[in-house]
């Protein structure tokens, strides 16, 4: 089924060459800053509760070929068992993996924005990989629903990513604002869903924060988030054990009121190093739960990086390690069908081959 896929993505670059989208960043974020913190920062004690966890993540890649862009995108949930998406054995496809700017649609493929239902081509100022991140976001929504069936009530799933997408280019006039607006209502209704009706409780990481689009100046009106993270591990030092930041209650312009806090998990102690990463409450679990409990599950986050020497949770790292495999053994069997049809690839394309 996947090389079939595939083919009719090759066959679509071959008879449409021709237009180009206009490249503007994606990352171009206006928020209105409206944080309040709730405590202060802490170091973690290792966490008494145990719980059960699981883990929702999605990657996504872009190849462009001379006049046209593809982007493919497979999704993971990583609980009792590996749930991976699209299935290579099934052929029924939920939703689209695999964006072309220009071309037919086939199943398992998509030309037009996937809430919109509007054909990428007519968006005179589509961002750079807005295909990528509009596939991937899709994916993201489809797997925090498919996780409703691996995971027992009570647990915690751990979602790839921010509660609300912030990459907004109010200046723009693209349709890829208002198409990010859906994908996130879509989401949090995914989210809210899973808690109120399942529950299951919904924790979002952000990770790497340091290379993140999704990172913006919320706590502080001078500095970065990421900034004021740094002189605050300065001051109080990586330590042997995870700390977070005070816990911040956050009402923005867009999207729910939500809660986060960044956690800092020390790496070594010979060098002083140290990874980042944000963790997001909807309100209504906040609202519903024990500080002493949200403490507890923000600790287990934690201690489930540093127990295993790693930047993140270790649900989310084998989820974000399977998805990336698997998207980019997509993309290596694109690439070789469409070195093989001859379809004209820019260089720095083929350098990354």
């Amino acid at each position: 089924m996947l090389l079939n896929v595939l083919r009719n993505v090759v066959d679509n670059l071959l008879a449409n060459s021709s237009i180009r989208s206009v490249n503007i960043g994606l990352n171009d974020v206006e928020v209105v800053k409206d944080v309040s913190a709730i405590d202060k920062p802490k170091e973690l004690e290792k966490p008494s509760k145990v719980f059960i966890t699981g883990s929702a993540d999605a990657s996504s890649v872009t190849i462009k070929v001379v006049g046209n862009e593809v982007a493919l995108a497979c999704g993971v949930v990583s609980g009792f068992n590996i749930l991976v998406y699209p299935e290579v054995s099934k052929s029924l496809l939920e939703v689209p993996f695999i964006g072309v700017l220009v071309g037919d649609e086939y199943p398992g493929i998509t030309n037009k924005y996937v809430m919109l239902g509007i054909k990428y081509v007519e968006d005179l100022y589509l961002p750079n990989d807005a295909l990528a991140h509009d596939i991937r976001i899709s994916i993201e929504s489809l797997m925090i629903e498919k996780a409703l069936h691996h995971l027992p009530q009570n647990s915690l799933l751990i979602v790839d990513g921010p509660i609300y997408y912030l990459t907004h280019q109010p200046n723009i006039n693209s349709l890829w604002n208002e198409e990010l607006v859906r994908l996130n209502e879509y989401r949090v209704d995914k989210l809210r869903r899973l808690y109120r009706y399942n529950s299951i409780l919904p924790v979002n990481v952000v990770k790497r924060v340091r290379n993140s689009y999704y990172i913006t100046s919320t706590i502080s009106k001078n500095i970065t988030d990421l900034e004021y993270v740094e002189r605050l591990v300065n001051e109080l030092g990586s330590g042997s054990r995870p700390f977070r930041t005070s816990l911040y209650e956050c009402s923005l312009s867009v999207g729910p009121k939500r809660y986060f806090t960044y956690v800092v998990i020390p790496r070594s102690r010979i060098y002083s190093s140290y990874s980042i990463f944000r963790v997001e409450l909807l309100k209504e679990v906040y609202d519903d739960l024990p500080y002493e409990l949200i403490d507890s599950i923000v600790s287990y986050i934690a201690y489930e990086a540093w127990g295993y020497g790693l930047s993140l949770p270790y649900k989310l790292y084998i989820a974000d390690t399977y998805s990336k495999r698997l998207v980019h053994s997509m993309s290596d069997m694109l690439m070789k069908l469409i070195i093989s049809k001859k379809v004209l690839i820019p260089y720095e394309v083929l350098e990354n081959v």
